[in-house]
């Protein structure tokens, strides 16, 4: 996943957040009284859908960065290994002898 697609999931996650929390101020407060029966039912399952949401969204975006950062430390590993074989071929020593 490119940086963009992780701006994506972070966006998707904050807009989710925010209708979550949004809804369950408001369904607390204002509209606690109005919510009745079925429309109690179904306002509560849409605030769970948004909540379940923000939760899919955060769980890709961990998922993108573990990918990244195991991609970032392969990438290092081999830069230093193949520094350390340059050195090696260029006739220099890992370390200096010690009876020297």
């Amino acid at each position: 996943m490119g940086l963009s697609a992780m701006n994506l999931s972070r966006r998707l996650s904050l807009i989710f957040l925010g209708i979550t929390a949004t809804m369950l101020i408001a369904g607390q407060t204002v509209l606690k009284s109005h919510l009745q029966q079925q429309a109690f039912i179904y306002y509560w399952l849409i605030c769970f859908t948004f909540t379940a949401l923000t939760f899919i969204a955060a769980l890709i975006d961990l998922r993108s960065v573990r990918r990244r950062s195991r991609e970032e430390q392969k990438d290092l590993l081999r830069k230093a290994l193949l520094d350390l074989d340059k050195t090696n071929r260029d006739g220099h020593k890992d370390r200096p002898d010690q009876f020297e």
